[in-house]
C-alpha cells in the first residue's frame, strides 16, 4: 500500500513542459515578470529584500535612534528598563548603546549603503563615551551583537580601504577610516572582561557597563548557560589577536577549556550552571537554547584560528550527539527528517520532547562542518514546522502526537528569529538546489505581507492566534534579512561572495558578523598603537577614549602572560590504524572518515533547471508521522507546503509520475545499551576496506573487536512488517536464520566453551542500524570477536543473539 502524502492527499502535480521565458535585464521595476527563479527573478528578490532592510533601518533612524531599538507598531524608541532591573528579557540585549547600529554596521557595508554608513560612522566616532552607561547588560548578548559587530565592520572597512581593486575603496567614509571601531571594541571588551575574573573561572552572566560586576545585584548572577559562558571565547580571542592584548583570549579560553573538562563521561555538557559555585544546575543537553553556540563556536574557532583542539571538541561532541540525541523515526536509511532531542548527559536517555526555534541553526553548522546529508534531514523537520505555522514557534513538543488535547506548542512566540533562514542559506550554498531559493521566497513573501509594519517588522507574540509583538530585535536586520539577501545572491555579486574575500578563512559569528584573522599580518602591541594614535589625535574628541583604553592596558597587560589555559582536549585516534590482534586487516575509522572531505550535495540531481529535493525518499512522511502536531492555525488560512508550490513544482520537478511516498516502516525501533555506557568512547569501530593477504573486500562492513560497551539502535524484523528499507519481511527470510526452533548457544569464558540451553525466538530477528553514533550500511555486516560479555551470546552458526533474538547483521570473526 502506498502512503498518501501531504496530510492524506496524493500529490498529482505532473511535470509540465515549460521553457525559460526571456531573461529580462537587472531592473527590479521591469513590467515583464521574470521566469521563476531565473537570474532576473533572483535579482528582483534580492532587491526586494534590500528594500525591506532599508525600511527597517530608516524606521529605526527616524523613530528610534539613538535608542537601542524602535518599536515596529507604535514607532517609539525602545531601550533598557531602568526601573525594573529584573526584566532581563528586555535588558539583557540593550544597554542604551544604540545597539541596532552596532549590530548592523557590517550589514550596511554588505548592502553597500555608503551614505547611511557614513552617517553612523560619524556618530560613533563622535561618541567616545558610548559604552560609559549605568546599565546592566548580558555579557553574551553584548559580545555577539556589539563587540562582534564592531570587529566585523573594522575588518571589512580595512579590507575595502586597503585593496585598490575594491570598488568601494574610493568611498569617502572608507578612505578616511582610521581604525576607531577597534578602539570602541577595545573599550567594550575592557568593560566586559571583568565578568570572567571570578575565583571559579566561570563568568557571571551580567555586568554594569560603567560600574562593573559590583553594579549588578547578586540575584541576577546566580545562573548562566553553557553557550553564554563558553561562546565569548571566539570574539574575545579575535580581539586579543587584533589588538595585541592577551587578556581577552586568556580569560575566555580558560573558561572554555574548564567547561570542556567538566563534560560527562558521555562527552556531553549540561545547559546551565551556577558561576559562583561552578556547579551544574541541571543534567540536560541538546542542540538548542543554552548550549547551541558552544558547538557552533568550537567548529568556527577551529576554522578561524586553525585550532585542531577546538576541532576535536566539535567532532567529539558531534559523535556524542549522533549516539545519544539523534532520533530518526524512519531509521537511518530513509529520509523523512531527523530530530536531535534533549537528553540526560549522564545516561543518554531522553530528557524532554521539545524542539526550540534556536535549534534550527544546527543544519547550517552541519553544512559548515561537511555533514551535508545530515543537514538536509534536520532542516527538513524545521521546514515542516514552517509550513504549518509560517514561523518556528519558540518551543514545540514535536513528538507529543498521542493526544488530540495535548499542547504541542509550549512557548508560542516567534520574534522573527534567523536560524531557519540561516540554515537555508548554508544549504543552498552547499547544494545550489533551487528548493532552498523557493523556501527563501516564501519567507520573503511573509515578511512583506504578514510581518511588515509601519516602523519595521513584528514577529508573532502567539503563533496560534496571530497576535503580533511590538518589538523588532536587532537580529531581524543583522541576521534574518542579511541571510535572506545573501541567499538570493546566486550570481555572487555581494562582497562576501566575491574574490575579495578569498583566502580570508572567514566565518559568520553566531550573530551573522563575518570575522577572520590573518596571522600573517603583524599586530603591534596595543600600547604602542594607542600612544601613537593619541599623539596624532591629542586634542580630538577621542582623547578620553584613548586615555581610558591605555589605562586599562596598563592595568591588565602585565597580568596577561600569567594566566594559564587549562589542559585542552586530547586528540582522537588517527584515521588509519591496526591492532595486534588483526595485523592483516586494513582498518579505517568510519567516524573520522566522514570529516575527511566535505559533501558537496546529497541530491540525485538532473539538468540545471531541476531540483534534487524531489528525489528524497519519504519527503512528506513527517506530515503523516506528526499529524497531530502539524496542525495549521485557522488565522493562517489553508496549509501551504513550500515543496508543493505549483509554479515551482512544474518548473523544477523531474518526477514523471504523481509524487508518492514510500510505505512507512511498521517495524519496531529501539535503543539498547550494552554494559556500562561510560566506557563507550573506548570501543574501537572501524571499516574493513581490504582484508590481507587474501584481498577480500569488506568495504561496507564494520569491525568491532569488543561490543561489551555499546549503544545500539535496533530494528525488530517480524513477518509481514515493512522494514526501514521499504521491504516486506517474509516468513522464509526469518526462517533462514535458524537451523532448528531451539538453536544451541554457547559463550566463551576463559577459553572454555560452555553450552547453554537458552532458546532463541524464531519469529523475529534484530537488525543493528547504528552503533555508538556510527551508521551501519545496509549492504554490510558487523564483525566482532568471540568475547562479547554477558549480554550477547552466539548460536552454533556464529551468529550473535541479543535478548533472545538473533541479530541479522552481526557475525563473529573467528
Amino acid at each position: 500500500m502506498i502512503l498518501q502524502c501531504a496530510q492524506g492527499v496524493i500529490i498529482s502535480l505532473l511535470i509540465a513542459a515549460i521553457s525559460f521565458s526571456q531573461i529580462v535585464q537587472a531592473n527590479p521595476s521591469a513590467d515583464v515578470p521574470p521566469s521563476h527563479l531565473s537570474p532576473a527573478h533572483l535579482r528582483l528578490l534580492k532587491y526586494e529584500t534590500k528594500e525591506l532592510f532599508l525600511h527597517a533601518w530608516d524606521s529605526y533612524m527616524n523613530y528610534g535612534f539613538p535608542a537601542d531599538e524602535v518599536t515596529p507598531i507604535s514607532c517609539q524608541p525602545y531601550g533598557p528598563d531602568f526601573f525594573d532591573l529584573d526584566d532581563t528579557v528586555r535588558n539583557d540585549a540593550m544597554g542604551n548603546t544604540s545597539s541596532t547600529i552596532l549590530d548592523n554596521l557590517d550589514s550596511l557595508i554588505i548592502l553597500e549603503e555608503w551614505d547611511r554608513l557614513s552617517v553612523v560612522l560619524d556618530y560613533l566616532e563622535g561618541t567616545p563615551d558610548l559604552f560609559n552607561q549605568n546599565t546592566i547588560i548580558q555579557v553574551f548578548e553584548s559580545t555577539i551583537r556589539s563587540l562582534g559587530g564592531l570587529m566585523s565592520s573594522h575588518l571589512l572597512l580595512e579590507t575595502l580601504r586597503d585593496d585598490p581593486q575594491s570598488r568601494a575603496s574610493e568611498v569617502e567614509c572608507i578612505k578616511k577610516y582610521d581604525g576607531f571601531l577597534l578602539e570602541l571594541a577595545l573599550d567594550l571588551g575592557y568593560r566586559l572582561i571583568p565578568a570572567f575574573k571570578t575565583t571559579t573561572q566561570m563568568p557571571v552572566p551580567r555586568i554594569n557597563l560603567s560600574k562593573g560586576v559590583k553594579g549588578v545585584p547578586a540575584r541576577l548572577q546566580k545562573e548562566t548557560c553553557t553557550a553564554g559562558a563558553a561562546s565569548p571565547a571566539l570574539e574575545f580571542t579575535l580581539l586579543s589577536k587584533l589588538s595585541g592584548d592577551l587578556i581577552f583570549e586568556n580569560y575566555t579560553q580558560q573558561t572554555f577549556w574548564k567547561l570542556w573538562s567538566s563534560k560527562s563521561p558521555l562527552n556531553l555538557l549540561p545547559m546551565t550552571l551556577d558561576p559562583l559555585s561552578s556547579l551544574w544546575k541541571d543534567s540536560t543537553t541538546g542542540i538548542g537554547a543554552s548550549v547551541d553556540s558552544f558547538y557552533e563556536y568550537a567548529a568556527k574557532m577551529s576554522i578561524l584560528f586553525d585550532d585542531k583542539d577546538m576541532w576535536n571538541v566539535f567532532k567529539t561532541s558531534y559523535k556524542a550527539l549522533l549516539t545519544h540525541s539523534l532520533y530518526e523515526p524512519l531509521g537511518t536509511v530513509n529520509s523523512g527528517g531527523a530530530i536531535f532531542s534533549n537528553i540526560d548527559v549522564n545516561s543518554g536517555r531522553l530528557a524532554s520532547v521539545w524542539l526550540d526555534s534556536l535549534g534550527a541553526f544546527w543544519s547550517g553548522l552541519q553544512v559548515l562542518t561537511g555533514q551535508v546529508r545530515d543537514a538536509v534531514r534536520t532542516h527538513m523537520i524545521y521546514l515542516k514546522i514552517w509550513n504549518t505555522y509560517d514561523s518556528i514557534p519558540e518551543r514545540l513538543d514535536f513528538v507529543n502526537r498521542h493526544s488530540e488535547t495535548g499542547r504541542p506548542i509550549q512557548l508560542e512566540w516567534y520574534p522573527l528569529r534567523p536560524e531557519f533562514i540561516e540554515s537555508t542559506y548554508y544549504l543552498y550554498r552547499a547544494t545550489r538546489d533551487p528548493m532552498y531559493l523557493q523556501i527563501g521566497e516564501r519567507v520573503l513573501e511573509l515578511l512583506q505581507t504578514k510581518f511588515k509594519q509601519r516602523c519595521g517588522f513584528s514577529g508573532f507574540q502567539n503563533v496560534l492566534t496571530g497576535e503580533l509583538q511590538d518589538r523588532m530585535e536587532t537580529f531581524v536586520m543583522s541576521e534574518t534579512l542579511k541571510y535572506l539577501y545573501l541567499l538570493f545572491d546566486a550570481e555572487d555579486k555581494v562582497l562576501l561572495h566575491t574574490n575579495l574575500m578569498d583566502n580570508k578563512n572567514w566565518v559568520f559569528s553566531t550573530e551573522a558578523h563575518p570575522l577572520w584573522y590573518d596571522k600573517r599580518k603583524t599586530v603591534p602591541t596595543i600600547k604602542k598603537k594607542l600612544e601613537d594614535r593619541r599623539i596624532n589625535n591629542e586634542n580630538s574628541i577621542r582623547s578620553s577614549l584613548l586615555d581610558r583604553i591605555t589605562a586599562k592596558f596598563n592595568m591588565y597587560g602585565s597580568l596577561s602572560d600569567n594566566i594559564t589555559i587549562a589542559q585542552k582536549a586530547p586528540h582522537l585516534y588517527p584515521n588509519y590504524y591496526t591492532t595486534g590482534d588483526q595485523e592483516n586487516v586494513v582498518k579505517v575509522d568510519p567516524y573520522e572518515e566522514r570529516f575527511n572531505q566535505c559533501e558537496v550535495s546529497p541530491f540525485s540531481t538532473g539538468p540545471f533547471t531541476s531540483s534534487g529535493y524531489y528525489t528524497l525518499k519519504n519527503l512528506f512522511s513527517s506530515n503523516a508521522i506528526y499529524g497531530n502536531v502539524l496542525k495549521r492555525p485557522k488565522h493562517l488560512g489553508p496549509h501551504k507546503d513550500i515543496e508543493l508550490n505549483e509554479n515551482f513544482y512544474n518548473r523544477f520537478s523531474l518526477v514523471q509520475n504523481p509524487l508518492e511516498c514510500e510505505r512507512l516502516p511498521t517495524t519496531e525501533l529501539s535503543d539498547v545499551v550494552l554494559g556500562n555506557i561510560n566506557f563507550m568512547s573506548s570501543i574501537q569501530i572501524s571499516k574493513l576496506p581490504l582484508m590481507k593477504p587474501k584481498g577480500e573486500k569488506h568495504e561496507y562492513d564494520l569491525w568491532i573487536p569488543k561490543m561489551a560497551f555499546s549503544r545500539l539502535k535496533l530494528e525488530k524484523l517480524e513477518v509481514d512488517k515493512i522494514d526501514t528499507m521499504n521491504n516486506r519481511i517474509t516468513k522464509e527470510y526469518i526462517e533462514s536464520f535458524f537451523i532448528e526452533k531451539s538453536d544451541p548457544l554457547f559463550t566463551i569464558e576463559n577459553g572454555t566453551t560452555i553450552v547453554s540451553d537458552v532458546k532463541v525466538d524464531s519469529t523475529s530477528v534484530l537488525r543493528v542500524l547504528q552503533v555508538n553514533g556510527v551508521d551501519v550500511d545496509p549492504r554490510g555486516l558487523i564483525w566482532t570477536s568471540p568475547y562479547l560479555g554477558e549480554t550477547l551470546k552466539y548460536t552454533s552458526r556464529n551468529r550473535v543473539v541479543l535478548e533472545g533474538m538473533v541479530v541479522e547483521n552481526i557475525l563473529s570473526w573467528w
